[in-house]
């Protein structure tokens, strides 16, 4: 019964996994027809595509705005008369891509293909467009925060970009295999957000403090400290989880329990390495979790080989 458990939970996590990234590499915003999604700005046309999701304050908020020109911008949501559903799009995330690579991935795309496979660009003005994308060079300190493409007959015909130093720019190499993937260009991840808003809302006024508005902040630090803790475990303990059924088998008399420790190990660190280049894909380089996940299967590893 427990190797049922443990597998099914295995399962779960993977399944859970795959839609999660799935989700993540979705199309960063979309394109709606009707007109719901189109206004009028300063006596101009304007065509809203997408919202900040990085923007916590109402009065900071700022919607992509597509003119009637074809130009783009970011505007305040102060100055548009109403919107209503627009798909959020983290401008803070990237696509990676590396020198030998970027000129095949964009010249002769059009702007809806490169929106397609690497990052939603962020400003239109005239044939110029800018997009987030992390330009990476192999085994150098170098990059480029975003690249500038040149359209001609609605046709990329150059990108533009400038290597600064970067320190951590470096860490993407000492990943194995990590530039496999950045040479054929990672799309920038943008997970599923929709923020609404009617024509027409009021904003409610203050009306003072109220000893429940400190209990709220106080129950809400405390959800927010809960998930965060159950999604930190979460994300730790999965190769370990993933791995719990090959572990098990030796204790269920299946195989010798120093073959299932053994295929156990094999699994935990094809989940780790995998683990390592998901994290630096979607959060960026940095060693502190994928070492904390480490240590987590080691000492449950241990601790399963002991009860065997």
């Amino acid at each position: 019964m427990k190797y049922i458990i443990s597998s099914i939970l295995s399962l779960a996590v993977l399944a859970l996994a795959f839609f999660y990234f799935r989700n993540c590499l979705r199309c960063p915003y979309e394109l709606p027809d009707d007109e719901a999604w189109e206004c009028v700005i300063g006596k101009k046309k304007a065509h809203l595509l997408a919202e900040r999701s990085d923007v916590e304050l109402y009065s900071k908020r700022q919607v992509l705005v597509q003119w009637e020109n074809g130009r783009r911008s970011w505007e305040n949501v102060s100055r548009l008369p109403h919107y209503r559903k627009i798909s959020a799009v983290n401008v803070r995330k990237q696509a990676l891509v590396s020198v030998d690579s970027v000129d095949s991935l964009i010249v002769g795309k059009t702007l809806r293909e490169i929106e397609s496979t690497l990052a939603c660009a962020s400003r239109i003005k005239g044939s110029k467009v800018a997009f987030p994308i992390k330009v990476l060079k192999r085994d150098e300190s170098v990059s480029a925060d975003s690249v500038t493409v040149t359209f001609r007959d609605s046709v990329a015909t150059a990108v533009e970009y400038t290597m600064t130093p970067d320190k951590d720019a470096k860490l993407y190499s000492m990943v194995p295999g990590l530039f496999f993937l950045i040479d054929r260009g990672v799309k920038a991840p943008q997970r599923d957000g929709y923020i609404s808003h009617l024509a027409g809302d009021e904003k409610v006024k203050d009306k003072g403090y109220h000893f429940g508005d400190f209990t709220l902040k106080v129950v809400k630090f405390i959800f927010k400290l809960l998930v965060f803790i159950l999604f930190l475990a979460f994300v730790v303990l999965t190769p370990i989880i993933v791995a719990s059924p090959v572990l098990m088998l030796g204790g269920e008399d299946f195989i010798s329990s120093e073959i299932a420790i053994a295929l156990g190990i094999l699994v935990e660190l094809v989940c780790l390495y995998a683990f390592v280049v998901v994290y630096f894909i979607f959060d960026g380089p940095g060693w502190f979790v994928p070492l904390l996940s480490v240590v987590a299967c080691a000492v449950l590893t241990t601790i399963n080989y002991r009860m065997q």
